[in-house]
């Protein structure tokens, strides 16, 4: 009985070692929260100056300390905000798999609340992502992106462009 009861026990420990693996370290679960207590998205012009932003210190901790696999998964998050910094933290690391988030949200209108300088608007989460995307655009060619990765970036920035054109046309 008691070898019986040991089998259980250590059967029971290694199942739980087999379980899947949680969305997020717990570090960045602890950042990921912390981030989701703040208002607005702030964007790098508030990284330079003398005093950084709570929100913006915590966006940096995180750049280090997540895996490209955390950054993609904050992608999805229900939270409009996190979404937003998920998808600039990929873009600081440099990662092509922004390519494939900026396609699926494409049509994001969910509104997140965004502080560029001294004014304060809500904005679609598609909308700061391409906003995210042009700053950056000029460096591109500096990035580890594939010729393929790089046609398809080139054919959304297209589309957009394309759809802007359509919404100008609609605005009298």
């Amino acid at each position: 009985m008691k070898y019986y009861l040991l089998f259980v026990a250590l059967l029971s420990l290694t199942s739980c070692n087999t379980s899947e693996e949680a969305p997020y370290s717990e570090v960045v679960r602890k950042l990921v929260i912390d981030l989701s207590k703040c208002e607005k998205h702030l964007n790098w012009y508030f990284d330079h100056g003398s005093v950084i932003p709570p929100a913006r210190r915590i966006f940096h901790e995180l750049v280090e300390k997540a895996s490209i696999r955390e950054l993609t998964l904050m992608c999805e998050s229900p939270i409009p905000l996190i979404r937003c910094y998920g998808f600039e933290a990929l873009l600081l690391r440099k990662s092509p798999t922004f390519i494939q988030i900026l396609h699926q949200h494409t049509q994001d209108t969910t509104e997140v609340q965004v502080l560029r300088g001294c004014f304060s608007m809500d904005y679609p989460v598609s909308v700061v992502y391409w906003e995210l995307v042009e700053d950056e655009y000029p460096y591109l060619d500096r990035w580890p992106i594939s010729h393929h990765e790089m046609a398809k970036l080139e054919s959304l920035i297209e589309l957009q462009n394309l759809h802007r054109t359509e919404q100008n046309k609609i605005i009298p």
